[in-house]
């Protein structure tokens, strides 16, 4: 059992409110969730691809055609590469296909990303908790719609072992960001502040009616999602840097004139 995989998942279902198992539409909330992280797109291919681009963000290709179960194993096959991984083995095989080096080493990134994303395949369908819950493995099979193969060999990995989140991990936003609530006239806002700074980095308007909703879900955002992911899901919040402004005289002068 993977600990940060088994952490990710956990706080991933803190962050969409997932209790029990996970239902089909649970997944498309996740990719929702990820929006400004991932773009989600179908084409022709043989098979699902996520690849990482330079700004952090990632493109997850799904093939056309394909059963909706199957689609969806794919989808969470490629979100969990976006979660673990980082696209090491094709950037190895970039720089020197032809060396047999780097080709093992990047066949040794493949079978380690590979196997950080079966994890978190099994860990989104059978929560740890839940496999713990439900000792008859038969009976958690059904439930959880999985095979009765991936169950056992699920079971055989937790080794009895259920994760619960007692504070945000160690890879979380949380661990680096405070919030505060901030009136600005009549509209509130989120402040978003690096720990020990004054000023937010991000600005979150909240409305009236779901302002303690917002703030729980802002909370639950910060543990479940990395620096990189968060600022990259809240990239629409970030304050600007300050900037001085000079107007001369003349300036107002023509401005001044344009009224008259």
């Amino acid at each position: 059992m993977n600990r940060w995989v088994e952490e990710r998942v956990e706080a991933i279902r803190l962050a969409l409110k997932i209790v029990g198992f996970p239902a089909e539409a649970d997944l498309y909330r996740l990719v929702d969730w990820l929006e400004g992280c991932i773009v989600l797109r179908h084409s022709p291919v043989g098979i699902g691809m996520c690849i990482h681009r330079d700004d952090g963000r990632a493109v997850i290709t799904l093939p056309q055609g394909v059963e909706r179960r199957e689609l969806d194993h794919i989808l969470c096959e490629e979100v969990g590469h976006y979660l673990l991984t980082c696209g090491m083995a094709s950037l190895l095989r970039q720089l020197d296909p032809a060396d047999p080096q780097v080709r093992r080493l990047a066949r040794v990134w493949d079978w380690r990303d590979e196997a950080l994303v079966r994890e978190f395949v099994h860990a989104w369908y059978l929560p740890s908790r839940l496999v713990q819950q439900f000792p008859d493995d038969e009976e958690l099979a059904f439930r959880s719609g999985c095979s009765l193969e991936v169950v056992v060999r699920r079971r055989a990995a937790l080794a009895g072992e259920a994760v619960r989140l007692i504070g945000p991990p160690r890879w979380s936003a949380a661990r680096e960001y405070r919030l505060k609530r901030q009136r600005i006239g009549a509209q509130p806002y989120l402040q978003i502040l690096p720990r020990g700074e004054a000023r937010p980095e991000f600005l979150v308007p909240l409305p009236d009616a779901d302002a303690r909703e917002m703030l729980l879900q802002a909370t639950a955002d910060l543990i479940a999602l990395t620096n990189r992911e968060h600022a990259l899901k809240y990239a629409p919040f970030r304050c600007t840097a300050d900037e001085a402004v000079n107007v001369s005289l003349s300036e107002l002068e023509a401005w001044s004139g344009k009224g008259a």
